[in-house]
């Protein structure tokens, strides 16, 4: 692990090339474990199921997460299926996280719908934020491709460091998304994730930006599209000119750990500091 600190930006590297080549020494037949945002296991689906939105749904991984879990007889899901639901049973689940963790858990508020859907209600989404502000020993994604609601209700919602806001930008069609992020206040942490890359992104304007997220397109059932290397490096070299963290998830694939998510040699998995290590917030942030 390294860290690197640079003006007021703070972040660590997880994975170098020289741990990489360790690794591979270690072994004939590697296991491939590409860079992820949260932990295995960990994300809170407190809602799940959504309808195709815009040019990076088109191969969604939940629906056929969710045709899996029914398959597997999960009740819910039965009952469900991909349709919007609200999980009041699962709104509680963070609270049974580690008081005294030795390092955070990093959770997707819900990695199988949107947040933001216009079907959940106000209500709900408060709701989350509730439960969120009584762990910050905790880390919390909010991701959303449905900006615009974000840029509405956002304002109006408790934000804490601990709960980072995030716009997905799939290509430069949906660059607009960033702007309604940027419509929260200052103080909140802010990241954009471009997966599935689907286009290149010249003249991002990262100003207010904590960290950027770049993936391929992943489907069980090979369906996944292209993503040109160049437009990869390009992000990428726009994001450390900004003296942002930077991390590449994977390539194009089956699935995440089809292949070794190497840039030009070499694996970006920045996070940014407060991730991954416990902080001291000070009271007032906490009570405020």
């Amino acid at each position: 692990m390294r860290e690197i600190a640079s003006g007021q930006s703070s972040f660590i590297i997880l994975l170098t090339p020289a741990s990489q080549n360790d690794m591979k020494s270690m072994s004939k037949k590697k296991n491939i474990k590409n860079p992820e945002m949260s932990d295995k296991g960990k994300n809170w689906n407190v809602i799940t199921g959504c309808e195709k939105f815009s040019d990076g749904c088109r191969n969604c991984y939940a629906e056929d997460v969710v045709e899996w879990l029914k398959g597997m007889g999960k009740e819910v899901y039965l009952q469900h299926g991909f349709n919007l639901t609200m999980h009041y049973d699962r709104i509680d689940w963070p609270l049974n996280l580690s008081k005294k963790p030795k390092k955070p858990v990093k959770s997707f508020v819900t990695d199988m719908g949107d947040p933001f859907h216009d079907k959940v209600t106000d209500r709900f989404i408060f709701k989350i934020f509730e439960i969120m502000l009584k762990v910050p020993q905790h880390r919390f994604y909010v991701l959303t491709k449905r900006a615009g609601r974000l840029g509405e209700l956002g304002p109006q919602l408790p934000w804490k460091p601990w709960i980072w806001a995030g716009v997905t930008v799939e290509s430069e069609k949906y660059i607009d998304r960033i702007d309604h992020l940027k419509k929260l206040s200052p103080e909140v942490n802010k990241f954009i994730m471009m997966e599935p890359l689907l286009s290149s992104m010249p003249e991002l304007d990262l100003a207010g930006i904590n960290w950027v997220v770049v993936g391929g397109e992943s489907n069980k059932k090979m369906k996944f599209r292209p993503m040109k290397e160049e437009w990869v490096i390009d992000i990428r070299d726009q994001v450390k000119s900004a003296d942002l963290p930077f991390m590449f998830k994977h390539w194009p694939g089956k699935t995440h750990n089809a292949k070794e998510a190497l840039l030009e040699g070499k694996i970006w998995a920045e996070y940014p500091e407060s991730l991954l290590v416990n902080m001291d917030w000070d009271a007032d942030i906490i009570n405020l």
